[in-house]
């Protein structure tokens, strides 16, 4: 296998004109007295040059310095831009990147000025190529940055047919400039945008390189893969134009124009079963809720639609259930491989990102009650918003704590439903950010910006999430860019609140009418397969009403199955026996008296802890001492007990 893409070190950029001076009169002197880096860094302009090396300064002071390596109508200028013509200048940061990351196979010193250049283009691609990356589902025009032009590295079209080395991309043998292009255009520029390289951690970003780069930034899908995502789009796309048709009336927050989110979900399911994992928690608000519970989930449609017939005593008054998009569930699935995976829903109020740390706090639980001490068997998957995720400071305070000891779960796989609207809200007046998802950059995730027209593509970043999330353990983002395509709530008229928007929706296929054709066009499927699935759904979906009207069918799950059983939600005014033995008790102060051999224990609190030890004999117990009795009793009695705050663990309160 190829070894990751080295890490890119300090650009030279960032030393001042006096110390290159300085370090270029020793190298002249004796090469071996600087560095490697250095070295390589003279050297190679040397032989680019045939000895012609010059340093100058930018006029202005503070500049970085440029070096002058051939006669060229284009200039680059301390920062990197483009400048009027004159003896071509390379930016030293260039330079220095070039020598270390893409050509990583040649011998330091070997780097001549075209590969150099090159190199640089490379890394253009590698920062800015989600600036015009194909993932705005109405397709709009994006500003394509001058970083990614040939002229802006001193580069014409008569290079194109230049054999460069292209190694780090996974490309081997002699390769021309040309084909280097269109390799970057079809991994960075096409429907996935990536951002990774703003991570710190040089591992990290070197396996992200390496994976995303040597599949292209795609999968390779067999025909039964593709058919497989047909079939799920369909379910979601008939199960919402039904219920739209029978229950037109009804608040839904509807999937339709995000249908994509399903074959996302499934296929992190499958390569979550595929990478150790056994249990999900799941939390999301209401966009597409009910679709994700039926398709992903397992809840059956005879359930759903119960809720919303009214034979259901829970939605009258006094029933005390809640609405149908806030309610959750759980079940297990099996998947194609034969594994299976259990799967839990939370439960979600209004308030939208409020279900994150409940979430976390559920994961964090049931990880301890597998001895998952790798955190890698339950994972937590979180959908969002594309306002709510940027707007809601609940999310920032999640992120903050998901790499502290106390309380990190090994990493979420985020992912945004993103509309490019809230309520009625367009991203330009709902954000300072380019993206909804940079508030991911704060913990240095990586973030896969997908076009939701392209459901292979989503099944791309799909996996590499959970890849990326169970070999390093720390949160990813996925920015699934669709649209919604009626009000927020069905209910509301678009057409006077955002027209522009409207009017690009209603001129829209379907992403399952657009992805049909295509699976046509490639054989694999034909138009009878299209036909039977939808008859067999709409099968399903006609016998479930009828059964719901019938029969109905209780929608909610015992939350806490049978890690609850004795529990009972009704109150009863039966005395319980809550006391425990002397015995007991008398265990538990001496255990609050002792400290592990070797302690080294502060001397005010001996008397503190020898008092303790004594409470029984002291006489009346202070709150602080029955509360540090009850955490030993329910230790006794095989209960855990969790501490969590900012004072628990220093001390603060002395008890």
């Amino acid at each position: 296998m190829t070894t990751a893409p080295r890490a890119i070190p300090e650009s030279v950029n960032g030393w001042n004109a006096e110390f290159l001076e300085q370090q270029l009169e020793l190298y002249r002197a004796d090469p071996s007295s600087v560095d490697a880096q250095t070295r390589a860094f003279f050297l190679g302009f040397e032989l680019a040059s045939a000895g012609e090396l010059k340093l100058s300064s930018a006029a202005g002071g503070g500049a970085a310095p440029g070096v002058v390596v051939s006669d060229s109508p284009h200039v680059m200028n301390g920062n990197g831009k483009a400048a009027a013509p004159s003896p071509s200048v390379l930016s030293n940061g260039a330079a220095s990147r070039a020598l270390i990351t893409p050509g990583r196979g040649r011998p330091a010193g070997q780097a001549s000025h075209f590969q150099a250049v090159v190199d640089d283009l490379i890394t253009a691609y590698r920062d800015h190529g989600h600036l015009v990356a194909k993932i705005d589902p109405f397709d709009r025009e994006r500003h394509r940055p001058e970083s990614l032009s040939l002229g802006y590295h001193q580069l014409t079209k008569d290079d194109l047919g230049r054999p460069v080395d292209a190694e780090g991309l996974g490309l081997s043998g002699e390769v021309t400039l040309g084909e280097v292009i269109d390799k970057l255009e079809s991994t960075y520029c096409g429907s996935i945008g990536v951002e990774f390289m703003h991570i710190q951690d040089e591992e990290q970003r070197g396996w992200l390189l390496e994976r995303f780069e040597h599949r292209g930034g795609r999968l390779e899908l067999a025909k039964g893969e593709k058919a497989h995502i047909l079939e799920l789009l369909t379910k979601a796309e008939l199960f919402e134009r039904f219920l739209g048709k029978r229950y037109p009336g009804e608040k839904r927050f509807s999937l339709e124009g995000s249908e994509s989110l399903i074959p996302l979900l499934d296929r992190v399911l499958e390569a979550c079963t595929e990478l150790g994992v056994e249990e999900i928690v799941l939390g999301m608000a209401h966009r597409g809720r009910l679709s994700v519970l039926n398709t992903v989930l397992g809840k059956t449609y005879r359930q759903i639609f119960t809720e919303f017939e009214d034979t259901w005593v829970e939605d009258f008054v006094g029933g005390g259930g809640d609405v149908k998009y806030h309610r959750g569930y759980s079940g297990t699935r099996r998947f194609p491989n034969g594994r299976m995976l259990h799967l839990a829903m939370a439960s979600n109020p209004s308030h939208l990102e409020a279900v994150g740390p409940v979430v976390h706090g559920r994961c964090r639980a049931k990880q301890r009650l597998r001895a998952d001490v790798e955190r890698s068997r339950v994972i937590p998957v979180l959908m969002h918003g594309d306002a709510a995720i940027v707007g809601q400071g609940i999310v920032a305070e999640c992120l903050n704590y998901s790499q502290l000891d106390g309380y990190t779960t090994g990493g979420t796989i985020h992912v945004v439903v993103n509309n490019q609207i809230g309520f009625t809200t367009t991203p330009e007046d709902g954000r300072s950010s380019r993206y909804c998802t940079d508030i991911g950059k704060s913990i240095d995730a990586p973030i896969f910006h997908v076009n939701g027209e392209d459901p292979e593509a989503v099944a791309a970043v799909a996996q590499f999430a959970v890849e990326y999330r169970q070999e390093f353990k720390r949160d990813v983002f996925i920015d699934l860019q669709c649209y919604r395509k009626y009000g927020h709530n069905e209910q509301d008229e678009t057409s006077f609140t955002n027209p522009i928007l409207s009017k690009l929706i209603k001129g829209r296929q379907s992403v399952l009418s657009v992805y049909s054709a295509k699976l046509l066009g490639e054989q694999v499927i034909n138009q009878a397969d299209i036909e039977a699935i939808k008859y067999r759904l709409d099968e399903s979906l006609e016998q479930a009403q009828k059964q719901a009207k019938d029969r109905p069918d209780d929608p909610t799950i015992d939350p806490g199955s049978a890690r609850w059983n004795g529990l009972d939600e009704a109150f009863s005014f039966e005395t319980v026996e809550t006391a425990s033995p002397r015995e007991q008790i008398e265990e538990v102060c001496q255990s609050l008296g002792r400290v592990p051999d070797g302690f080294n224990l502060n001397r005010k609190l001996k008397p503190l802890l020898e008092g303790r030890s004594k409470i029984l004999e002291n006489g009346p117990i202070s709150y602080a001492d029955a509360e540090s009795l009850a955490y030993g009793t329910l230790l006794l009695d095989g209960y855990s007990v969790r501490l969590s705050g900012q004072d628990c663990r220093r001390g603060t309160f002395s008890h």
